[in-house]
């Protein structure tokens, strides 16, 4: 399978039963802020609590990007179809369009947590990197106190690759922390979605 050309069609949203996947848009500020800027639910990821600056720096960006642009973050917003509410963000990250390997990164409203709702757009987004972006390979991390995180990825049926010892550190805290490294090949996502997943 070849490269897709980065500036083709893109089919958006991505549906699924009760999630719909979109581009942000600026009306999203305020969820983005109140998902992005929690400080619990953002306790063990990369990125830390985001104010309205780097809110508005995210929405800025995505209007200038193509989808698939090489190394640049775009976002999907998932809105619960019941409520029409944004309720979490996933990340896809072409990393390296030659080798077609890409990233995957996600957030998600505490209060949504636990109802398979990220499972559902994870698995619809991994979807559409695969088949629409052509990937071959989606790599996540996590810090490995986040458990939510890396169960979710096992959930899809990523494998763990790597745990990388004292690779960051914990300013809150004081202490040295670690990483989990998971992925996925195009192949081994394919069986998961035909069986229903």
């Amino acid at each position: 399978m070849s490269q897709k050309d980065l500036n083709s069609p893109i089919e958006l949203p991505l549906e699924t039963s009760r999630t719909r996947l979109r581009r942000i848009e600026l009306g999203d500020f305020d969820r983005l802020l109140a998902i992005y800027g929690d400080e619990e639910s953002s306790k063990y990821d990369f990125y830390g609590p985001f104010g309205a600056s780097d809110i508005e720096q995210i929405i800025l960006s995505q209007s200038e990007i193509y989808i698939g642009d090489p190394g640049v973050p775009f976002y999907l917003a998932v809105e619960q179809h019941e409520s029409g509410e944004l309720i979490g963000i996933i990340t896809l990250v072409i990393e390296n369009p030659v080798d077609r390997q890409g990233s995957i990164g996600f957030v998600f409203d505490p209060a949504y947590q636990g109802q398979g709702f990220a499972s559902e757009a994870a698995n619809a987004a991994l979807r559409f990197a695969f088949l629409q972006l052509e990937q071959h390979r989606i790599i996540a991390a996590c810090d490995t106190r986040n458990q939510r995180s890396w169960k979710l990825m096992e959930r899809l049926g990523m494998r763990r690759e790597a745990h990388f010892v004292h690779d960051g550190y914990d300013e809150d805290e004081g202490t040295w922390t670690d990483s989990f490294i998971y992925a996925m090949l195009d192949e081994e996502w394919r069986p998961i979605e035909s069986s229903g997943f």
